[in-house]
């Protein structure tokens, strides 16, 4: 399997405590102006387990690196 198919098959996986998961996920932003706060919930709708907010910058070009479009 290669890195992309990894990634977005990792998707899904529960992750035991203190363990990692790599993973990935592209959102389409309106503005950089205002900070982007990701929130990890256990499940779609489950209790939030954790948050971090991201101050933007400029937006820059980034090349697709995981070979997904």
């Amino acid at each position: 399997m290669n890195y992309a198919g990894k990634i977005l098959n990792n998707q899904n996986k529960s992750i035991k405590k203190g363990g990692k998961l790599e993973g990935a996920i592209a959102y389409n932003l309106d503005s950089n102006k205002i900070p982007v706060t990701l929130k990890a919930t256990k499940g779609v709708d489950g209790p939030k387990i954790g948050q971090k907010t991201f101050k933007l910058g400029k937006f820059t070009a980034q090349s697709n690196k995981l070979g997904v479009n």
